[in-house]
């Protein structure tokens, strides 16, 4: 079960950014299990039925909408019957989520969120986990990577894609621009993808002329 839901999550992430960004020019895999063999993978005859509990925090977000859809696309052909949890970002909500998903005889977990303490909770349950959508620390990762049911992390390379923003801009004829987002600190993807802008856009021979983020 485990490489059918690698791969039906990473042909998700495939497919939705495609949809949600007609030049997508980067994507990578952060994982502590190993990268992903999906270019050999090939989808077996008679695969028995699994179930899966996809658990979105971020569900208003159009990027998960087109995942969504994507990967319920991909259902029947990985013959998985997913359910979908969108609890928000309520923690009481996302925690019930877990527990029902834990123990509702689900064969494996998809989540927008990481801790350890949930992925012990499965692993308790024998239950596999994995991450979509969402960078975390490595410290959080190797805590994680401790447990056999831990699947790793499919994602969207938020560096690249600040890039590709800061390239897109300064073609465009920007020259002096604002960073303006979440405070620094909040969230470790935010961060990265502001960091990753303002370096590039620098480099690029342009100036951020106010960062308030």
């Amino acid at each position: 079960v485990r490489r059918l839901i690698i791969a039906a999550l990473a042909a998700a992430m495939v497919l939705s950014c495609a949809a949600y960004a007609s030049d997508v020019n980067g994507a990578g895999t952060q994982s502590t299990t190993g990268s992903a063999e999906l270019e050999d993978f090939s989808i077996p005859e008679d695969l028995p039925l699994k179930r899966v509990a996809a658990i979105g925090t971020f569900s208003g977000n159009e990027l998960y909408v087109q995942w969504r859809k994507n990967l319920e696309s991909l259902s029947d052909d990985l013959n998985i019957e997913f359910q979908f949890f969108e609890p928000g970002t309520d923690e009481d909500a996302i925690a019930s989520s877990f527990d029902t998903a834990c123990t509702g005889g689900y064969d494996g977990i998809i989540s927008q969120t990481l801790s350890e303490a949930y992925v012990r909770q499965a692993s308790e349950s024998g239950v596999g986990y994995m991450v979509f959508c969402s960078l975390f620390s490595d410290e959080l990762l190797a805590q994680c990577a401790e447990y056999d049911n831990f699947c790793g992390i499919v994602a969207e390379d938020d560096r690249v894609g600040a890039y590709h923003a800061a390239e897109a801009l300064y073609d465009a004829g920007c020259r002096k621009v604002g960073v303006l987002g979440l405070t620094s600190g909040f969230s470790d993807m935010i961060d990265i993808r502001a960091e990753g802008f303002i370096e590039h856009f620098t480099e690029l021979g342009g100036e951020v002329i106010a960062e308030d983020y």
